[in-house]
């Protein structure tokens, strides 16, 4: 299934659509009429990848998500075509816009490109730095969702922890490098599945990498950071591939 950037091209019996107005009834959660249309329907796509809502191989309906949204299906369109740069949905010809799931290729180059920031910027990070208060309350909002058995929730404050982390760096440029990262990711993980044995070891680990860094150990919050990031790559790909294997064998 490869992504195809030129998504929903109007033809001419839909050449109409580029005038096509906003439904006038959209359903609840519908995006702020004010500001740019486009970018909101873009951040809120991403932000349903991210928080698990929408999952690996889900089909977008154009009709239902502009309904859903209050947006016009021409609007929903460019934002298919930005998603899909983003290697977050694919166009499938005479089946629709899918979210996208991410091949073990992908899974490597995202834990490649983490190993490759996250320690380093621990590294150079200030102990006083206020990003190290959000990585305590993330350490303290996985706790309480975990109490719950809300694995989904711990997998989401997992990823504001390490958010936190490449925020000590003081970098937007950075932070909408890594929140790019991050809802790839998001969709490695819906995609093999199991969020407690994917997540629960790691609030332990968080706590770890944060108790390190508040009594000022920058090195040794860096390396149990590179040792959390490499076990978490060895078990996602551990399932994945278990994943592959399975679904090849004869019933």
């Amino acid at each position: 299934m490869s992504a195809h950037t030129g998504i929903g091209e109007p033809s001419r019996a839909t050449a109409s659509a580029v005038s096509e107005p906003v439904p006038s009834s959209p359903e609840p959660g519908a995006l702020d009429p004010g500001g740019a249309v486009g970018e909101q329907v873009v951040r809120r796509l991403r932000e349903e990848i991210s928080t698990g809502e929408l999952l690996p191989g889900a089909k977008l309906a154009e009709v239902d998500t502009a309904r859903r949204l209050g947006v016009s299906r021409n609007t929903l369109r460019e934002a298919f075509r930005l998603l899909s740069r983003q290697t977050l949905v694919v166009h499938v010809p005479n089946r629709g816009v899918f979210v996208a799931k991410p091949t073990l290729a992908n899974m490597l180059d995202l834990y490649r490109a983490r190993l490759i920031l996250e320690p380093a910027i621990m590294r150079a990070a200030s102990p006083a730095h206020p990003a190290g208060a959000k990585m305590r309350a993330a350490v303290a909002r996985a706790r309480q969702a975990a109490a719950h058995g809300d694995w989904r929730r711990v997998g989401t404050e997992n990823a504001a922890f390490h958010a936190a982390v490449v925020q000590l760096a003081g970098s937007p440029s950075l932070d909408a490098f890594h929140d790019d990262l991050m809802v790839r990711l998001r969709l490695v993980f819906d995609m093999v599945g199991d969020p407690r044995r994917l997540h629960e070891s790691y609030v332990d680990s968080n706590d770890r990498i944060t108790a390190a860094y508040e009594a000022g150990d920058l090195d040794g919050a860096a390396e149990r950071l590179t040792d959390y990031l490499e076990r978490s790559r060895a078990l996602v790909i551990d399932v994945y591939t278990q994943q592959q294997a399975d679904a090849e064998r004869p019933a």
